[in-house]
């Protein structure tokens, strides 16, 4: 399907959600589209849902070393300081491989196995993060079904 994004000034939070079967070519787009937007990352609180991703077809350790350097390249400079929660479960070692990887680049990256956990350590209601995850992945998967449907 892919990822989304919103960052919300009044919480202060940035929220990502990547849902279903999320191939190198699309994170490489999100990772263009946060580094061309002004706002990513300046509210200092981050969140990444992964727990939608396809177990069907997980990134290599190849695939999440390439994300963690396109990320390093031309992303990290901008939240070095920033507290990044992710949260997984299929994709949990892949996720804690890929905070190792940046360790360095991104001072406060935890990856937690459920979303009250890591909203608690970033200091922000859970119900609003979960209504935006919501939100986000219920506009991957309209966008996602309308490629499919046939035209009437």
């Amino acid at each position: 399907m892919g990822i989304a994004y919103r960052c919300d000034k009044k919480t202060g939070l940035c929220v990502s959600v990547w849902d279903g079967v999320v191939t190198a070519e699309q994170r490489r787009q999100h990772i263009a589209m946060l580094e061309a937007d002004p706002g990513w990352g300046t509210c200092r609180l981050l969140l990444t849902d992964l727990t939608g991703v396809s177990a069907a077809r997980r990134p290599s350790a190849k695939e999440v070393l390439d994300a963690a350097a396109d990320f390093a390249e031309k992303l990290a400079p901008k939240v070095r300081d920033a507290k990044w929660a992710m949260v997984a479960s299929e994709t949990f070692v892949l996720a804690q491989r890929f905070s190792t990887y940046l360790e360095e680049e991104v001072l406060r990256l935890i990856v937690f196995n459920d979303l009250a956990t890591a909203c608690t350590w970033l200091g922000v209601e859970g119900t609003e993060a979960g209504r935006v995850i919501d939100e986000l992945r219920a506009q991957l998967r309209l966008t996602d079904g309308m490629k499919q449907s046939p035209p009437s």
